[in-house]
């Protein structure tokens, strides 16, 4: 599974043919990604991905909306009829905003070109006629703070790949909503003038097809009349979002702790302990997509659960976590037990777990 920002980076950085470190800002129609990556050209091509980051709810949707707000604000004031206050399940109040999401698309589009755009809507809605025009001004006033909030973003993915903006030596754009002339500009400003691929929707599937023939080992492969010899291409990624288990804290509370930190290399694998009731018979652990304490702020994933002999009071329940390549989790779950054994023997866990040791061994009274 190839996320789509190192698939572009995949089809743009290969044309260079010399080491580079690219951040690639890829905005589509519903999600915005982010990944800064390192690219070295010797024998083969090398891209390290150094850190990922993005808003999978932040995209040229959100584009069509503030165009919609501000066309049903229109509206309002030319008709004193709020089409927010009206029954949404009308159809004719579907229909209409149907049409407006269509037309308030078409107005994106062609603001990237032109400095003014019109809306024209006859029978609108309750036989009412929507005519209004649209500048480029006021469109970039509607979406400033998205824009904006994607800027913070690339700054916060150099930082987590612990670089400077002055080491990245090119910044690529992919994704039809980075035609909105003020992205550019605002990236310009702040990180670099932006490198604009010659079909921006076409990159991320380009760098799948290349790597895919990488994968298959195809000698060549037909492109365009041409034959092209692919490179041998290596590609190591990191962990988009970090990984955390829930357990009982001092104050018999479920506390999240991150097994699988956010950007470490794939394949990446963490583990943790629990305490076995005496009598036990079932383990289980539930696994959050985040790295908050308070477990209501991540994103459940699931329950692991562990089923193993009648438990004594020396048993730990181990659960390893590991996220192969593609970004799969996988589970292993084991039981340690250990009556006779030096506890300091599991002293290569997170501090979280330690803490979790060191409780048990004192309650245990087992020496290290």
């Amino acid at each position: 599974l190839l996320p789509e920002p190192t698939a572009a980076a995949i089809a743009i950085g290969l044309d260079k043919g010399r080491d580079q470190t690219i951040l690639v800002y890829d905005l589509g129609g519903g999600t915005f990604d982010i990944s800064v990556l390192k690219i070295e050209n010797e024998s083969f091509a090398k891209f390290t991905v150094l850190a990922v980051n993005g808003d999978h709810d932040l995209g040229g949707n959100d584009f069509d909306s503030a165009i919609r707000e501000h066309a049903i604000e229109e509206f309002l004031k030319q008709h004193r009829i709020d089409l927010r206050k009206e029954n949404p399940t009308d159809s004719e109040v579907r229909h209409a905003l149907q049409m407006l999401t269509s037309a308030c698309e078409r107005v994106k589009v062609e603001l990237s070109d032109a400095e003014e755009a019109y809306l024209d809507l006859p029978n609108f809605y309750k036989g009412k006629h929507l005519e209004m025009a649209i500048s480029r001004r006021t469109f970039e006033g509607l979406i400033k703070g998205l824009v904006y909030k994607t800027k913070d973003l690339v700054l916060a993915t150099i930082r987590e790949a612990k670089l400077d903006i002055e080491d990245i030596d090119r910044l690529v754009l992919v994704g039809g909503s980075t035609k909105v002339p003020l992205i550019r500009r605002v990236l310009a400003d702040t990180v670099k003038e932006p490198f604009v691929a010659d079909n921006v929707d076409l990159a991320v599937s380009q760098g799948a097809a290349i790597m895919a023939a990488n994968l298959c080992s195809v000698d060549e492969v037909a492109a365009g009349g041409a034959d092209y010899a692919p490179v041998e291409i290596d590609v190591t990624d990191v962990v988009s979002h970090p990984i955390s288990v829930g357990m009982n804290d001092e104050r018999n509370q479920l506390a999240c702790t991150t097994v699988i930190q956010k950007n470490s290399p794939l394949p990446s694998s963490g583990m943790t302990l629990g305490v076995a009731s005496p009598g036990q018979i079932i383990g289980q652990l539930p696994v959050f997509r985040g790295d908050n304490p308070d477990p209501e702020k991540n994103h459940y994933l699931g329950m692991l659960t562990l089923t193993f002999d009648k438990s004594r009071s020396h048993t730990f329940i181990r659960f390893e976590l590991c996220l192969d390549p593609n970004g799969v989790l996988q589970v292993e779950g084991a039981t340690i037990d250990l009556e006779g054994r030096d506890a300091s023997e599991l002293l290569w866990m997170d501090p979280a777990t330690l803490k979790v040791v060191r409780k048990v061994r004192a309650e245990l009274k087992i020496s290290s």
